[in-house]
């Protein structure tokens, strides 16, 4: 009887034992293919952020170039070869808080800046002779300007009568750039960085240890890496000062320009360690392994689309009025115009506040946000919600109506009721600091397919009827004819 209950003591031991192997064994399976399955999840999670914050930038960039074609109009009709007249009205216009300093050079590369003095000649610099070709551009490296900055120059091609005579630019110090960089961050604990494809460092965040503020080269960080193939990666990790990183890169539509992403390989790790020390007490019940692993899954998907979702409205809107920024404006009106044919019928309208810039130099520059966002706020209550409503200069906005053609619509008709409508609620007095400014608009108008079956068409005849509009006194609208 003793035997007999040691033989099966022995064998509910060894049963015990073996559950117990093939437990550890299918344990540690799981945790590698776990393992396995959490980084990729991971890397594409990050991945989709970099391609987002990259995006972001990019738009960034756009935005300051948008902002320095506002300047160009006022030389459409000054002749740049007249030293005079191009010094009163680059000194008649005031500069723009993003950029160090703004001028205008002519064909020659003659440049005046706009507190009058010349910046020597660019003829022969790479961002003139590309702005000269029809392009807005910006320098490839960095350069010395006159007041001894260390400054990246955008310009943009003025026209006259579809010419290109000559170039606004506006220099960009590294600081400011890096003030960009700064407002795309993907978390507290994470770094940007700006390199050209040599791996000069262009800009960084300067409030990050990630990135050693003396380093002028990436190469200086991680050395021998190869930034063409890395871009073409989901990601590496590198080793500094002890502590694991992880680096993303991504071209943008500049040069040969890679914007960086650097988080410390830690916060991945910790996050993984977490879920696995989950598991493994959640294996004593599988159902309930099943029910937190796929809840966790639709956790990580979900919040993935949420921040890329947010991060695509973001790259698409004007961060002060709310409303569609240039780009994301064209190309909204550009799908609609693709599929309009016979069946919608379309108008484009250009308007451009009076006179802005006494806004900012009496009532202050907060005082002209406040213009720009109750214009837009106002256009939004004029116009349909399926309308577009877009911001495409400093204090230029545009709009696109569109609505199924019916036989009983007087389109001229309807377009002059919203003329008339923006040009009333647009006309509004400000005061501030017992001063007091009254704002007005302008607005210039184009109809599909009449004036234009695609949008460059209708916004070159709705600007052409803005100017119009313009040189009729101000506060009034035109359609294009």
């Amino acid at each position: 009887m003793g035997k007999r209950r040691i033989k099966e003591w022995l064998m509910t031991t060894g049963v015990i034992l073996a559950a117990l192997l093939v437990l550890i064994f299918m344990f540690t399976k799981f945790r590698n293919r776990m393992n396995a399955e959490l980084n990729t999840t991971t890397a594409k999670y990050l991945s989709g952020n970099v391609d987002a914050l990259a995006t972001a930038f990019q738009t960034k960039l756009d935005d300051q170039l948008i902002m320095l074609e506002s300047q160009t109009r006022y030389f459409r009709d000054v002749d740049l070869t007249d030293y005079n007249a191009m010094k009163e009205t680059i000194m008649s216009t005031r500069g723009m808080e993003a950029f160090t300093s703004i001028g205008v050079a002519s064909g020659a590369g003659s440049t005046m800046n706009y507190q009058g003095k010349s910046s020597g000649n660019i003829l022969l610099r790479d961002y003139f002779q590309r702005a000269m070709k029809g392009e807005s551009a910006i320098s490839a490296r960095p350069t010395t300007d006159e007041f001894g900055n260390e400054v990246l120059v955008l310009a943009v091609p003025i026209h006259q009568e579809d010419q290109v005579v000559g170039v606004v630019y506006g220099t960009f110090t590294r600081d400011a750039l890096s003030e960009l960089m700064r407002n795309v961050r993907f978390g507290e604990q994470s770094a940007n960085i700006l390199i050209t494809e040599d791996g000069t460092i262009l800009a960084r965040s300067v409030d990050s240890e990630l990135i050693d503020p003396r380093s002028v080269n990436i190469q200086e960080i991680i050395p021998g890496l190869d930034i063409a193939a890395i871009a073409e990666q989901q990601f590496i990790t590198y080793e500094s000062d002890g502590q694991d990183n992880i680096l993303m890169l991504r071209p943008i539509g500049f040069h040969n320009w890679y914007f960086g992403m650097i988080i410390p390989k830690g916060i991945v790790t910790e996050q993984s360690d977490s879920i696995l020390r989950y598991v493994l007490l959640a294996m004593l019940e599988v159902t309930f392994v099943v029910v937190c692993l796929l809840l966790y899954i639709f956790f990580m998907y979900r919040r993935n689309t949420q921040e890329k979702q947010m991060l695509t409205e973001k790259a698409q809107t004007d961060l002060l009025t709310g409303v569609l920024n240039k780009m994301a404006f064209q190309e909204e009106a550009e799908q609609t115009l693709a599929g309009a044919g016979d069946s919608e019928i379309c108008a484009l309208y250009i308007i451009d506040l009076d006179d802005f810039k006494h806004v900012n130099d009496n009532l202050g520059h907060a005082m002209g946000d406040q213009v720009l966002t109750d214009a837009a706020g106002k256009l939004r209550s004029i116009f349909r919600s399926t309308d577009l409503i877009g911001r495409i200069g400093g204090d230029e906005f545009a709009a696109f109506l569109h609505c199924p053609r019916e036989k009983d619509i007087d389109l001229h008709r309807l377009m002059q009721q919203r003329a008339e409508a923006i040009i009333r609620e647009l006309c509004q007095e400000y005061e501030a600091n017992g001063k007091k400014v009254q704002v007005s608009a302008s607005v210039g108008m184009a109809i599909y397919p009449d004036h234009g079956s695609d949008y460059k068409s209708l916004y070159e005849h709705a600007d052409k009827a803005l100017y119009t509009a313009k040189r009729g006194g101000k506060n009034r609208y035109e359609e294009y004819a």
